[in-house]
């Protein structure tokens, strides 16, 4: 069972290489986000890094050029987008999100 939600955005692709993040289109999809892990710069206190899991439904749209907003929070995504599958159906996404707050 997926209790939390996460909103995919999707940029705009301009001029072949690069994304345009003023106006992405959004989806909401059932997930999971779990295993936090986070470093932090202890000498300077300035640069703070927080990866999860994200488990998601089989139906959503999501590459990994997408962000996710999870919590009010947006993260890149920064691994490819893995189908989990049990008995021979796929049951899950499964992708690894991150945010770097500071330096």
């Amino acid at each position: 069972m997926l209790r939390d939600s996460i909103i995919r955005q999707r940029g705009t692709l301009v001029g072949g290489t690069e994304i345009d993040w003023t106006t992405p289109t959004t989806a909401t999809y059932a997930a999971e986000v779990f295993s936090p892990s986070s470093n932090e710069d202890i000498i300077f206190a300035q640069r703070v890094e927080a990866q999860y899991v994200v488990q998601a439904v089989v139906e959503a749209d999501i590459v990994p050029t997408d962000r996710i907003t999870w919590q009010a929070d947006v993260y890149e995504i920064v691994s490819g987008v893995d189908k989990l599958s049990a008995h021979g159906k796929v049951r899950q996404l499964r992708f690894l999100i991150r945010k770097v707050s500071g330096g």
